[in-house]
């Protein structure tokens, strides 16, 4: 598992901007009326990054202490793991609160793309944020803003992180299984998530369209477009759906495309997509397309595809410059 690195921020039930004051945080926090870098730290931007804002205190992150060189300006490939103090009301104490996964770090702060003003330390595509009723990891170590752990009587310390991260699910409590079950309890990607996830994945790409999903649906066009079909047999983004087209047996497919790379988020895009096909082919079409298709960003767990195929959907997903999926996801593609 990758190297670990811990910032210490004030508490936020999301770290979404939302218009809450941050509790428990440093003096430039108080300075500010409980305002602070890190409001914004669990929010997805538009080109799709997260963009986490360290302590005031944090100027220079000595990242050779993470693996980079003393030279180097950044280092990839980090797990990142933000922890605050609870709030009185809930008892106090230090725990996790979440984390970025394959993170890079910034020796030096560069500026926020988006928050004139702000200054960021570290970036990545995928983020974890835990609701604030499920934080239960406490942190026994003792620590200021940010923490190494590349002592040798840290490993115990950074083991037990690592497990708890790599063991993580969102979609079950624990507690409503019988002890006997919970080493063989195994849930769907596809069931349901929290509250909190599923807004923060709505408002992230239901409601706004980021350049991601453009991105994502233009390959997968000139992909279609290199194996024979015809540009003027596709119809783009009209009367709601993404891409409709015909296929080498003069069948039409209609297509919803998921610009998903977190396995955190897999369940919740399938879920939409199957909504909104089956919505589309309905109301627009009386049933009469055959062909449903979900273009999503990463491969999906097996069990995904084997959902969506008793459904009679069908899923594609880039890999490698190539594309794979269901093999009878599109008589296209898979000759």
């Amino acid at each position: 598992m990758p190297t670990l690195f811990f910032v210490n921020t004030g508490w936020l039930p999301e770290y979404q901007g939302e218009d809450v004051k941050i509790q428990n945080g440093g003096q430039y926090v108080a300075d500010n009326d409980g305002d602070g870098h890190e409001t914004h730290n669990f929010y997805q931007w538009e080109n799709g990054n997260f963009y986490g804002c360290t302590p005031a205190g944090n100027r220079e992150i000595h990242i050779e202490r993470l693996g980079a060189g003393r030279n180097d300006e950044y280092i990839e490939g980090i797990t990142v793991v933000f922890t605050a103090t609870r709030p009185r009301r809930m008892n106090g104490g230090r725990y996790i609160v979440g984390w970025y996964n394959n993170a890079t770090v910034f020796r030096q702060r560069p500026q926020h793309p988006y928050m004139k003003g702000f200054e960021f330390s570290i970036n990545t595509i995928d983020a974890v944020l835990i609701p604030e009723g499920e934080r239960n990891f406490q942190i026994t170590k003792s620590y200021y803003n940010s923490f190494y752990g590349d002592s040798e009587e840290d490993k115990e310390f950074i083991s037990q992180v690592k497990k708890y991260i790599k063991g993580y699910n969102p979609n079950i409590d624990l507690s409503e299984v019988k002890p006997d079950q919970k080493h063989s309890y195994r849930v769907s990607a596809a069931t349901a998530a929290t509250d909190l996830q599923t807004r923060q994945y709505t408002r992230n790409h239901e409601i706004k369209i980021s350049p991601l999903h453009n991105i994502l649906q233009t390959h997968f066009q000139n992909f279609l477009i290199r194996n024979g079909c015809e540009e003027g047999r596709m119809v783009f983004e009209c009367r709601r759906f993404d891409l409709q087209y015909t296929d080498i047996n003069n069948n039409l497919v209609l297509v919803e495309v998921k610009p998903i790379h977190k396995t955190s988020e897999i369940g919740l895009a399938i879920r939409f997509a199957i909504g909104q096909l089956i919505e589309y082919n309905y109301f627009l079409f009386k049933n009469e397309i055959k062909n449903l298709v979900i273009v999503i960003g990463c491969e999906p767990p097996q069990e995904i595809i084997d959902f969506t195929t008793s459904l009679n959907i069908k899923i594609a997903y880039p890999e490698n410059g190539d594309w794979k999926g269901n093999k009878k996801v599109i008589n296209f593609i898979f000759k």
